[in-house]
């Protein structure tokens, strides 16, 4: 009997060990992150983000009202109470896809930030050690009379500026991280690394393109083009009903304003649509003109180092040549930002699925 008990007790302890295990395995899990790059960004958003998982319960909810009373509409078999239901799912549906691009946005927009101030941040570390190594030149030659105080004392707040411009840019960097992790749901605890992004392999779509799939996929128009059909119902439904002149021009006049209405939002739908591609083609030239920007340094900062070695360019020489590298290392990478914002408005504004 003993023996049964003790072999209990070592069980239960090996089973203890084993599922305390499995709990940290999924700590340690949960608070090293890998390196996320922006699609996992995106496609993680999606399926964990608490304010998505709502929007879309309260679109399921739409669904389910949608279908309760067009099941009861079958024994009425009324027109308008169909057409009712169905501009209610419309709406119901948009709101959740304007949900959906408002959450996505935001979060893209934080990792994008991130990705940019990591490079500033390489900038303003390079930039600060060239402006300390100018101040440590500038108090040499002031020994040797080259230079005067006032010189030094110029070049002091150049470098205090730039070291508070360091440590503000470490501020954010932080904020941002923490940022990021609130909306992405995870504990502040949790450790994430941002990927870099480089090139990016350029979206092709033609401008009719756009625009036809944008008027397709308007749930905007959609919504107007029920109400259209319902206020043909209700003049339908009035003239049957021989109801008074009065009543029927307030429908005919209700009528023609839903009409115009509807073309205006067509119209918009189009503007939008060609603005917006018209912003992503520019987005697109951008990087273009950073890429030719930043070969063009590159090539100068090679010349600089072979002379540097050649001994004709001093330490200065070579750390501002890198500090202008970086310049544009950072703006490419801007422009990189910017091509992505871009390609995801224009999705947003042809009615898109976002994912990874």
């Amino acid at each position: 009997m003993h023996k049964k008990n003790v072999n209990f007790i070592l069980l239960s302890s090996l089973l203890l060990v084993v599922l305390s295990s499995f709990v940290y395995g999924a700590e340690v899990q949960e608070t090293k992150i890998k390196e996320l790059n922006l699609f996992q960004v995106i496609d993680f958003t999606i399926k964990q983000s608490p304010d998505l998982q709502m929007a879309k319960i309260n679109k399921d909810n739409g669904l389910l009202e949608y279908e309760k009373n067009k099941a009861n509409n079958l024994l009425t078999e009324s027109r308008y109470l169909e057409l009712q239901g169905k501009l209610k799912w419309i709406q119901a549906q948009d709101e959740y896809r304007q949900q959906e691009y408002e959450i996505i946005n935001d979060v893209v927009n934080t990792y994008l930030d991130l990705v940019v101030t990591k490079k500033d941040l390489k900038l303003l570390e390079r930039e600060t050690e060239l402006e300390k190594s100018i101040l440590d030149t500038i108090r040499v030659q002031l020994e040797t009379g080259l230079k005067g105080q006032l010189d030094l004392m110029k070049q002091q707040y150049e470098y205090n500026d730039a070291v508070i411009n360091l440590e503000k840019a470490r501020e954010d960097y932080q904020k941002l991280t923490l940022a990021l992790k609130i909306k992405l749901g995870l504990k502040q605890e949790s450790e994430i690394k941002i990927k870099d992004i480089g090139i990016p392999e350029f979206w092709t779509m033609t401008e009719s393109e756009a625009i036809k799939t944008a008027v397709t996929n308007s749930y905007t128009l959609e919504q107007k083009q029920r109400q259209l059909e319902l206020a043909e119902v209700d003049l339908e439904r009035a003239q049957t009903a021989k109801s008074s002149e009065l009543e029927l021009k307030e429908l005919k006049n209700n009528l023609k304003f839903t009409q115009i209405n509807l073309e205006k939002t067509r119209d918009f739908v189009d503007y939008s649509a060609r603005n917006q591609y018209y912003l992503f083609q520019q987005a697109v030239k951008r990087i273009g003109l950073s890429q030719d920007n930043l070969k063009k340094i590159q090539e100068n900062y090679q010349i600089i180092k072979a002379q540097k070695e050649a001994g004709l360019k001093t330490d200065n020489d070579i750390l501002e040549a890198e500090v202008q590298l970086l310049q544009a290392e950072y703006s490419l990478q801007q422009a990189i930002n910017n091509y992505y914002l871009n390609e995801l408005q224009l999705k947003q504004t042809m009615g898109l699925e976002i994912r990874g």
